[in-house]
C-alpha cells in the first residue's frame, strides 16, 4: 500500500471513529484503523532500507508519522544487526593472540547462550560445528 492509500485508509478510520464514538483511541480503534497504522509501519520499514523520506501525508498526524518512524528504526536495526558480524577474511587476518582470545570468549559466551552477540559468531559457530551432522 504506497503512503497515499494509507492516508486515506487513516482518515475513513478515523472518520468512522467520529462518527461511532470512541471513550479511547484504543479501545474502539476500528480494524482499518490498526491496518492503516501497520500499513503505515511498513511504509517507514522501506524507506528504512531504500533511504526515502517520510511521506509528505503523514506529516502532522502523529500516529502515523510514529508509525511510520517505528517501522524505519526497526529496518534500520535489521540492517545494522546483519552487517555487525566478523567475515571468514577478517577471521583470517586477526593474529594467532586475537583469535585464540575470540575463541575463549566464543566458549564462555556460548555455554551461556549468549554467543550470537559476537562480532565473530558465524564465523566460529561454523568452525565450532565441524564434524557434526550436516557440515
Amino acid at each position: 500500500m504506497n503512503g497515499l492509500n494509507v492516508r486515506i485508509a487513516f482518515a475513513k478510520a478515523k472518520l468512522s471513529i467520529a462518527i461511532f464514538g470512541a471513550d479511547s483511541f484504543e479501545d474502539s480503534t476500528p480494524d482499518e484503523m490498526w491496518q492503516a497504522l501497520f500499513e503505515a509501519e511498513m511504509e517507514g520499514f522501506h524507506a528504512g532500507t531504500s533511504g526515502e523520506d517520510m511521506p509528505v501525508l503523514f506529516r502532522g498526524e502523529q500516529p502515523l508519522e510514529y508509525f511510520w518512524t517505528l517501522g524505519r528504526e526497526n529496518a534500520i536495526d535489521v540492517v545494522e544487526s546483519l552487517a555487525s558480524h566478523g567475515t571468514q577474511v577478517e577471521w583470517e587476518a586477526l593474529s594467532e593472540k586475537q583469535q585464540a582470545a575470540e575463541w575463549d570468549d566464543f566458549h564462555r559466551l556460548d555455554s551461556r547462550g549468549i554467543a550470537d552477540e559476537m562480532y565473530f559468531y558465524r564465523v566460529l559457530m561454523d568452525m565450532h560445528l565441524v564434524g557434526y551432522v550436516g557440515h
